[in-house]
């Protein structure tokens, strides 16, 4: 499983220690040289379209900042755990898509619903709409999953079971640090993106490949964004990142 870190603003040049890049549309235009710096980067780029933080950009905002930052994959807009809302949502974004733009990227679509069938019926609604994308892969959030099937790992079971062939990319961590230990030799999970590791050293807790299990998350919230970090903690930030990348050795 490939790895992304969300970083702090002031403190981008930790998302470098990822495998693939894990970039926010909200920020782009919000954030001097957010563009700048992330654009000249070479690594495999995610483009998020904000619904976590509640802050959704618009479809043409997201696809300027997909074009400016020269990004690999684009999430598509949902609305968290309504997957009614997240059906239309994705199908008014693929109508502004062109012929070009819908085979140049990947899009992530992310299962929103808040029980099983409800999800499975936005999963399933969306990926065959005649305008779905060729390249699609599922994102599994942290939020929706949980409420609709208890916890991510059943979740990413009952799709598999139930015939959902796309790669998927596990969005955020859950309460458990460990899930991605759980499940890292699923072969359909490509990637899973965190702000964790990063988060966890501005709070002085350091990662062990014995304490994943037990350690109480850290709560994020969006002030996460603005911490600046000191020396002290940049490196058990990258102490951090060091274990969880090896969780995947």
């Amino acid at each position: 499983m490939k790895l992304a870190f969300i970083s702090t603003i002031k403190n981008p040049q930790l998302s470098l220690e990822g495998d693939l890049l894990f970039t926010l549309a909200q920020h782009a235009f919000k954030v001097d040289d957010y563009i700048e710096f992330y654009k000249k980067q070479k690594k495999y780029k995610i483009v998020d379209c904000g619904a976590a933080e509640h802050e959704t950009v618009k479809p043409e905002i997201l696809l300027d900042v997909a074009r400016e930052l020269d990004a690999n994959e684009i999430i598509v807009p949902d609305k968290l755990c309504v997957g009614w809302r997240s059906t239309l949502m994705a199908k008014n974004f693929f109508e502004t898509l062109s012929h070009d733009e819908a085979k140049k990227y990947t899009f992530q679509l992310v299962g929103q619903g808040k029980t099983p069938e409800q999800y499975m019926t936005n999963v399933n609604n969306v990926l065959n709409h005649d305008l779905c994308p060729p390249n699609v892969i599922l994102g599994i959030s942290k939020f929706s999953s949980v409420m609709s099937f208890g916890n991510r790992v059943r979740c990413v079971k009952h799709l598999i079971d139930n015939g959902i062939k796309n790669e998927m990319h596990l969005l955020g961590t859950t309460d458990d640090l460990a899930e991605i230990v759980k499940l890292k030799d699923i072969a359909q999970i490509r990637s899973n993106d965190s702000c964790i590791a990063i988060l966890a050293a501005t709070e002085g807790l350091k990662f062990t490949k014995d304490n994943l299990s037990t350690l109480k998350r850290p709560v994020t919230t969006n002030k996460y964004f603005d911490i600046q970090m000191s020396e002290e903690q940049i490196l058990l930030a990258k102490e951090n990142m060091k274990v969880l990348k090896n969780t995947q050795a």
